[in-house]
């Protein structure tokens, strides 16, 4: 009789071959068989993986769901990776947040995706605040804060331009902070001062 440590192992190692297919699937643009088989992970996991590995399936069934264009299920998933990733480490947080704030800003909930991008940041900012990765977070927040604005300009003008000025003095600095990365930034940097740009004309139009 297979003893419980080994019965454990021999699930563990089956949810990591299921994982791996569902990472074969989503390179085939097979989305509908990646999320079977990293939902099979997934389940597999809850019962006999760690902490980490429950972060990992969670938010491939997440990513599965984005590429497949399902927003409200991508969304779901994504909060679930979040309160695994509570106990995964604070890079895992950092990478589920700032896939939520992605996923909330395509679903146009501008408020949250504010509230997750900055919770992404200050993750990156945990994790090393030299960390390309921590300016790339500040770039979404400063996304969000330009989307949330463009959102209020006729609702709530005011409010737009407070945002609006937040959003500027960020990418600014965000930028300055990119371009010291060369090379490696080179398109990082060019969606960064594309944004600003659009967000100093929006601001213009209010004064």
């Amino acid at each position: 009789k297979e003893a419980p440590g080994a019965a454990r192992e021999a699930m563990r190692l089956a949810a990591e071959s299921l994982q791996q297919l569902g990472r074969a699937f989503r390179r085939g643009e097979r989305i509908v068989e990646a999320v079977r088989a990293h939902q099979a992970a997934y389940q597999l996991r809850r019962e006999h993986g760690s902490t980490f590995e429950q972060w990992e399936s969670a938010e491939s069934v997440s990513l599965d769901h984005v590429l497949g264009g399902d927003g409200e299920a991508s969304r779901v998933w994504c909060e679930r990776a979040v309160d695994h990733a509570q106990a995964a480490g604070v890079e895992c947080q950092a990478r589920s947040h700032g896939m939520l704030a992605g996923i909330l800003l395509d679903m146009n909930r501008f408020e949250e995706s504010v509230v997750e991008a900055r919770s992404a940041a200050e993750l990156w900012r945990v994790q090393g605040p030299g960390d390309r990765r921590c300016f790339l977070a500040c770039k979404q927040v400063g996304t969000c804060l330009v989307r949330l604005a463009e959102s209020l300009l006729e609702s709530d003008s005011p409010r737009a331009a407070t945002i609006l000025d937040e959003g500027i003095d960020l990418l600014g600095a965000t930028r300055r902070e990119l371009s010291a990365f060369g090379d490696d930034s080179i398109e990082d940097l060019g969606e960064c001062e594309e944004l600003l740009d659009f967000a100093e004309r929006l601001r213009a139009s209010l004064l």
